[in-house]
Order: structure tokens, then C-alpha cells, then sequence
């Protein structure tokens, strides 16, 4: 990284058109890369360097870097204020139903939803979608993604039913576009399934689960994370029946996912310990739950004492 940013740096050595198009598209690869608090480095250095024209699309690529990246390390304010330029960026320069309006208003909307302001972030998902909906196929997979996107903000706000419908339509033009056993299409069985299972509808929302599982388990071997998360659904839902015993064994064996690929002091690691809290306390086992919600209660501890050590 320090080679790339001195090469940078030399005049007659800059491997892109300018110093400004070279800070933001490594800072866009470190974006892609995750490492998010380097790739805000980089771009702020590209502020300071002669903006190439148009500046408005130079300055829709900087603020997304900028706005995704507070919101992945936690600064959920600073977010808010680069993906809401943002967002006015793009609509002062582009037509209403410009295709490239829709990634502003979805980036500011999951920032809103972090925030817990869903009844704003529904607002502007649905102005994506309508976008999405007029420019594209019915049947492209951006369209299933935005669907999927609103629906989990109409199941913070209650309403399950449509909720329950764009998750349905998502899951078609998947089908459509991927293939049945696609991992994309567990994500959506999984979306589905949740939503019927606060709807009541267990045995449903059991089946969509158990076929999510088996595309996972297919798809990425039986210890990925990923499966790990479709085996707690499924133990919730087991729960919500009564069936706790089951609802155990398939938290236990999520846990052992958890603890051997991400380690023991994983956030997932600690939400699924509160999860066996739950249940173990339901079948009778306080000791035992009581014990693991102090375990829970420790890594949340200690991720929140890094949080605030890091400056998040």
C-alpha cells in the first residue's frame, strides 16, 4: 500500500490520468476489499487533488467510497451525511428515472435502516424500485435484490402480508435468472421463510427453510456460515412449535460452525449463545442458560470495549 501511494504521488509516474483518478480508484479497490477506514484515507486524499469534469460524477463515486465505508465501521452519522449528499448529487444532475438514481437512493436507505428509521428508508426503496421496475426487465436480478431489500424493511414496520408478496416475486425472477439450487435463492427461501413465520404459517416457512439449508449445504459444504445462519432459523421456528429439543440441536450444531470458522469470540458466536439462552431456559434448563448468557455477555463486552477503543 505505501509502494502504491508513493508511486502515486510522483509526477512522472502516475499510472492513471491524474493524482485524483488514481487516490479514488485504489481507495475504491480497498473499498472492494473491505478494508474500509484505508479506502477513506485514500479517497480524502483525492479532495485535495484538481477534480476532473464533470466534478458531479467524480464526486458520486468519492461520496458513495466515503458513505459506505463510515456506515461498514459503525459511524452511522458521518454516513448519513456523505450517502444523503450523495443522493443530492444524483438527483440535481441526473433524469428522475435515471437508472444510476437507484443505487443512491438504496445506499442512503440502508443507512436510514441501521438508524432505525424505516419509515424513511421505505420511502426511498420504493422510489428504486419504481426506477428499477421502468428501466429494467421485470425478470433482471437487480429487481429481485431490490424486492428483497424492501420487503425486510416492511418486516421492521409490520407488514408482514407485503412483505410476504416481494419476497415472492423476488424468489420467481431468481428461480428464473439463477437456477433452482442457486445460493442467492436460499437467501430469498430464507427471507420468505421468515416472514411466514411470523405470519404463524410453520409448516410452510419449515419447508423453505429446510430446502434454503439444503442449497447452502450444497453450495458451500456444511460448515459455512451461511449455513450456520439457516440452522438457526430453523431452530427458532422449531422453538416457536415447542419443539425445543430440536430447536438445541440445530443451535448446537450452528454454534460449532461458528466457533470453528469464525472463532469463539465472533458476534455471531454471541447471538447464537442468546439464542440457546432462549431455549434452554424454555426446556427447563436454567442453569445451563444462565451459564452460556454470561458467556454471550463477555464477547459482546469485549467487542464493544474494541468498538470504543477504535475510535467507531
Amino acid at each position: 500500500m505505501a509502494l502504491l501511494k508513493a508511486y502515486g504521488t510522483q509526477s512522472d509516474g502516475i499510472p492513471f490520468g491524474n493524482r485524483f483518478d488514481y487516490f479514488l480508484t485504489v481507495a475504491g479497490i480497498l473499498f472492494e476489499l473491505g478494508r474500509f477506514a484505508e479506502a477513506i484515507n485514500l479517497a480524502e486524499e483525492a479532495t485535495v487533488c484538481e477534480w476532473p469534469e464533470p466534478r458531479w460524477q467524480s464526486e458520486l463515486v468519492l461520496h458513495n467510497v466515503m458513505g459506505i465505508s463510515e456506515m461498514q465501521l459503525g459511524r452511522l452519522d458521518k454516513a448519513r451525511n456523505w450517502l444523503e449528499s450523495n443522493l443530492r448529487i444524483a438527483r440535481a444532475n441526473l433524469p428522475a428515472k435515471h437508472l444510476d438514481q437507484a443505487a443512491p437512493l438504496s445506499n442512503f436507505a440502508s443507512v436510514l435502516i441501521k438508524q432505525g428509521r424505516y419509515g424513511e428508508a421505505r420511502e426511498l426503496l420504493q422510489q428504486a424500485l419504481a426506477i428499477l421496475e421502468e428501466v429494467l426487465s421485470p425478470k433482471h436480478p437487480d429487481l429481485a435484490t431490490m424486492l428483497n431489500n424492501l420487503a425486510g424493511v416492511l418486516i421492521e414496520l409490520g407488514h408482514y402480508g407485503e412483505a410476504r408478496k416481494l419476497f415472492q416475486r423476488a424468489l420467481a425472477i431468481e428461480e428464473k435468472a439463477f437456477g433452482p439450487k442457486h445460493p442467492m435463492v436460499a437467501t430469498t427461501l430464507n427471507n420468505l421463510a421468515g416472514v411466514l413465520s411470523k405470519e404463524g404459517c410453520y409448516g410452510e416457512a419449515r419447508e423453505l427453510f429446510q430446502r434454503a439449508l439444503a442449497i447452502r449445504e450444497q453450495a458451500f459444504g456444511p460448515k459455512h456460515p451461511d449455513v450456520a445462519t439457516t440452522l438457526g432459523h430453523l431452530a427458532l421456528l422449531h422453538h416457536a412449535e415447542g419443539h425445543h429439543r430440536e430447536a438445541r440441536e440445530l443451535l448446537d450444531r450452528a454454534l460449532a460452525i461458528e466457533e470453528e470458522v469464525l472463532g469463539p469470540n465472533h458476534p455471531h458466536v454471541a447471538k447464537t449463545l442468546r439464542n440457546l439462552v432462549v431455549v434452554l431456559n424454555a426446556d427447563g434448563h436454567p442453569g445451563d442458560a444462565l451459564k452460556l448468557l454470561q458467556r454471550a455477555s463477555t464477547i459482546e463486552q469485549d467487542i464493544s470495549s474494541l468498538d470504543l477503543s477504535s475510535g467507531s
